[in-house]
């Protein structure tokens, strides 16, 4: 379960429009008409600027773009070292947990495949991967218990999660990347790296379990290694500068999920979070530099390597001389036409939000938001030490399952005589549906009488799990 993150966008300025300035009479005189070639010397130089700049944005932005592209290659995402993605099998019997370290959801036997799906967290002396398997319950399993497909040594990638950190001074510790500080940690303060990056405000976080004090977010400028050395990221694209590839790339609100937006080819924007895997591909977030952001396929984006001093020198030189010029350009703003045209963005923009929010696409979003806000509650009753709550949880997510068969069209009064309308070869969970409904059955009419521990709630549940997986519910 991949935390989401959203940032804001930032709306693109109005274009300036710009008068043309007269030339003052001649009154005669040498002094005059010296001091009347220069007025008309400057007015000249302005207009020449404004032009200029009108015909760099008219071009579409830097027309020196083409001269230093050969300048900016690109890499390829295959050169990313992670097991995101890949095939693993189990060595040995192993739990499935919630969360790194937490409750248990099930069991996966030895030799039982599946993807890398997310991760890897560090928890407890241990690195965690989120597997996706090909039957039975998914969820975080013990690095030690993973095998490559064919059953040799599982590669992690390179990434420092669970390697030893210590900071170089005084660091802040943030309870989310880029937010509020939860308190400090000295000088030489040592940890573990928990999890992460994440991107925000132009900088890499990475989340660290420290020997004492507060854990949480510190900025990756703020860490060294556990030798006093300089940290060494890996080879993750977070915080690196894309752009699209593709015509156009699909903008989705989580991996795998709902299109929300697109970007056209050669689109940029900064990899902020990711990669994670979902219906056979790898995805990053990206923080686009206008337009709509969200998770994209791998295959629709390529990352741009770093630029030289001279395609660095060539950037400056044309920003410092748009920047001049536009400056030159407010001198001719009219304050009406400005309020025009901020009030005819405005106007478009509510628009575009009360169109969307009227689209199906968003109604289908809001819809599952909040069917996985309900699931998360099932979870957090099933891992409760409350065993009314283990109760609650089967009978919360035995009405889920009454909501997804009416959904799906299955006729009937209850779920039991809607599991009987339907066909195997149509809903591959059939058994479990009905296992789990029958323990269900049981809590409701033999109420408090009926003897449920926490693990066969837990069992359940996570039939129901399976269910609401195969037709993505949750």
């Amino acid at each position: 379960m991949p935390p989401e993150k959203r940032e804001q966008r930032r709306p693109s300025p109005p274009r300036a429009s710009r008068e043309r300035t007269s030339r003052p009479p001649s009154r005669g005189g040498y002094g005059e008409r010296g001091t009347e070639n220069a007025l008309e010397a400057i007015v000249g130089i302005i207009l020449l600027l404004v032009m200029l700049s009108w015909l760099l944005g008219f071009l579409g932005g830097n027309p020196f773009k083409k001269i230093t592209a050969p300048f900016v290659p690109i890499t390829s995402f295959e050169q990313v070292k992670t097991p995101i993605g890949g095939d693993i099998s189990l060595g040995e019997d192993s739990e499935v947990f919630a969360s790194p370290g937490g409750s248990s959801l099930g069991f996966q036997f030895r030799g039982a495949e599946g993807k890398v799906a997310g991760g890897p967290e560090y928890f407890s002396g241990q690195r965690y991967w989120f597997v996706d398997f090909e039957n039975g319950p998914d969820g975080w399993v013990s690095e030690d218990t993973l095998r490559n497909a064919t059953g040799g040594r599982f590669d992690p990638g390179d990434t420092p999660v669970g390697s030893g950190v210590q900071t170089p001074r005084e660091t802040s510790v943030l309870g989310s990347p880029g937010g509020s500080s939860i308190g400090a940690q000295q000088k030489g303060a040592r940890g573990t790296v928990a999890k992460g990056p994440l991107y925000a405000n132009g900088q890499r976080y990475w989340f660290v379990d420290f020997e004492n004090g507060p854990d949480g977010w510190v900025s990756e400028k703020n860490l060294l290694n556990a030798r006093g050395g300089l940290f060494n990221a890996g080879t993750t694209p977070v915080g690196r500068r894309i752009s699209v590839s593709a015509d156009p790339a699909n903008i989705l609100n989580e991996p795998g999920g709902l299109r929300i937006g697109s970007q056209e080819r050669g689109a940029s924007g900064v990899v902020t979070e990711g990669p994670r895997y979902a219906n056979g591909q790898r995805y990053w977030y990206v923080d686009f530099d206008s337009g709509s952001d969200g998770w994209v396929d791998e295959k629709e984006l390529q990352l741009l390597k770093a630029e030289n001093f001279f395609t660095r020198s060539v950037s400056f030189f044309v920003g410092s001389f748009k920047l001049v010029s536009t400056l030159l350009s407010l001198l001719f703003l009219s304050g009406i036409v400005y309020s025009v045209i901020r009030l005819n963005q405005i106007t478009a923009k509510r628009r575009k939000t009360e169109h969307q929010r009227e689209s199906p696409a968003y109604a289908a979003a809001v819809a599952k938001e909040r069917v996985n806000t309900r699931w998360e509650r099932v979870i957090a009753h099933v891992q409760s030490e409350n065993a009314s709550d283990w109760r609650l949880a089967i009978l919360e997510s035995d009405i889920m399952l009454a909501e997804l068969l009416e959904r799906m069209g299955y006729a009937g009064e209850n779920v039991g005589e809607k599991l009987k309308t339907i066909e195997q070869s149509d809903f591959n969970t059939i058994e479990d549906a009905w296992e789990a409904h029958k323990v269900r059955n049981l809590i409701a009419h033999q109420g408090s009488d009926y003897l449920l521990s926490k693990r066969e709630a837990q069992r359940v549940v996570s039939l129901y799990a399976n269910v609401f997986r195969e037709f993505r519910y949750i």
